[in-house]
């Protein structure tokens, strides 16, 4: 799992907990999960990036255009964010608004569909800061949010398929906005 694969992506594990760490042209992800299947479950996390961004790239010029309701998407992760977009309403937005999410997402729903899912308690897909995770019965949670009040949360399972997004005055997601830092 620690060499280059096709197209550029890169795939490692880190760390003395031994999560995933896979990297794709400006994707940058961190995976963890638990279970006795932990490392098959990274290999279907790593397949299901196989042809992302590729397929992104042949939809990119609709992907910036203003969201709109009837915009018909071919590939998982654009009709993903496509969707998340509905949300915004009439409010100016661009299916590129939830590409982050969108991809974790993609890779914890390719996870959650194998058969070395059975074995997890829990699953993390961290996208620079955008996070979907899930969470069984009785398995607990916890994701740190970094600043000066160094905060948290602990999400006690069952928490069925969640997901958390981080927007900042830094990074790729820059928030122009009045908070230095937003977590829902």
């Amino acid at each position: 799992m620690n060499a280059p694969l096709p197209n550029g992506l890169q795939a490692s594990l880190f760390g003395t907990r031994q999560r995933l760490h896979v990297q794709h042209g400006p994707t940058d992800l961190v995976i963890d999960a638990d279970g006795v299947e932990r490392l098959a479950l990274f290999e279907v996390a790593v397949d299901s990036m196989r042809d992302v961004l590729i397929g992104l790239a042949d939809e990119l010029p609709s992907l910036r255009a203003p969201w709109q309701a009837d915009s018909a998407f071919s590939g998982p992760v654009a009709r993903r964010m496509q969707d998340a977009c509905a949300l915004a309403g009439d409010r100016f937005v661009t299916p590129m608004a939830a590409v982050a999410g969108a991809i974790a997402d993609h890779v914890l729903a390719a996870m959650m569909a194998s058969r070395h899912a059975a074995t997890a308690t829990k699953i993390s897909v961290n996208n620079g800061g955008d996070i979907a995770f899930w969470t069984s019965n009785g398995a607990i949670t916890r994701a740190a949010i970094a600043g000066s009040l160094n905060a948290g949360i602990t999400l006690r399972g069952s928490t069925g398929w969640r997901g958390m997004a981080t927007s900042g005055q830094g990074g790729r997601s820059l928030s122009p906005g009045i908070a230095d830092s937003v977590t829902v």
